[in-house]
């Protein structure tokens, strides 16, 4: 929070050639404290008790929901998460086991040379002379799988997602997630454009139906042997059948549909009765095609 209010504050009163080229170059969107109750309470949980960044595939906690509805409203091409602590400090791309249903070769691509960009920021501007970039340094232990985290869930439209966990419980974590915020927006300023090209691949390749690519080998010098494992060829479609008898209650598949709608998924309903596979379904039936933008999710 405090190193949010900084860069705000920097960006609004700083008049420097790096003030300038940033605010030429980005928009930004600024989340000054995804936990507000957590910030006064002094907990990670916020006063219903859940962790709200675990919450992002269930979206239980109005905190989490309001974040999901800004990345399907802005598919931000970059998401930072600032987080504590984990000495050195930790700069996202992860190990594996990486989501299959992400476009990972496209991700890695800029998530990496962009993580190395906010560590050489944190270096040339705090006393920190490291920091940890899971999928450079490890080989396991800190995976991407789960879609529950924040820039996890956010990679799911199209965004370069990095969680970043300062060291230090002071004056000094709040130096370093200035630093390498900092350096993620130089990064962004010099970039934008092939990374934006790639982001919208990723949209072109689910609208299209193209299979997903392996991760060049330039870029797995540590486990090669996951390449083969990473490419999804997605289904043609989910059917969803709208009540009995295949559904308890109507109200369940309508609120599951309800809650892909409001993360960007299109979803059309059949106008009439049709047959697949041998079975029939009622007009109503909920039908998500897997060609559309954003099929990870």
């Amino acid at each position: 929070t405090d190193a949010a209010i900084r860069l705000i504050e920097t960006l609004a009163y700083e008049d420097s050639e790096e003030v300038r080229t940033i605010l030429e170059n980005v928009i930004l969107l600024v989340n000054v404290v995804q936990n507000p109750d957590g910030r006064v309470l002094g907990t990670r949980s916020n006063a219903n008790g859940f962790d709200v960044n675990r919450d992002f595939f269930t979206q239980s906690q109005p905190e989490s929901r309001i974040t999901a509805r800004i990345f399907a409203e802005w598919n931000p091409m970059v998401v930072l998460d600032l987080h504590g602590f984990v000495d050195p400090m930790l700069i996202e791309p992860c190990t594996p086991p990486h989501n299959p249903n992400y476009e990972y070769d496209l991700y890695i691509k800029w998530a990496l040379a962009q993580a190395e960009a906010m560590e050489a920021e944190l270096v040339a501007q705090t006393d920190e002379t490291e920091a940890i970039i899971p999928y450079r340094d490890w080989d396991l232990g800190w995976d991407d799988w789960p879609p529950s985290y924040t820039p996890m869930f956010a990679m799911y439209h199209g965004a370069y997602g990095h969680t970043l966990e300062t060291p230090h419980r002071d004056e000094r974590g709040v130096d370093a997630h200035y630093a390498t915020v900092w350096g993620a927006l130089k990064f962004v300023s010099e970039n934008k454009d092939e990374m934006l090209h790639d982001q919208i691949e990723i949209y072109r390749r689910g609208l299209l139906d193209l299979l997903q690519q392996p991760i060049p080998p330039e870029l797995l010098p540590t486990y090669p042997q996951y390449q083969d494992l990473i490419i999804q060829d997605f289904p043609a479609a989910y059917v969803i059948p709208p009540g009995a008898p295949f559904q308890v209650s109507p109200h369940q598949p309508a609120r599951f549909v309800d809650f892909l709608l409001y993360n960007d998924v299109q979803v059309e309903q059949a106008s009439q009765g049709f047959s697949l596979n041998g079975v029939d379904y009622p007009k109503g039936t909920y039908v998500v095609w897997l060609d559309q933008p954003k099929r990870g999710l």
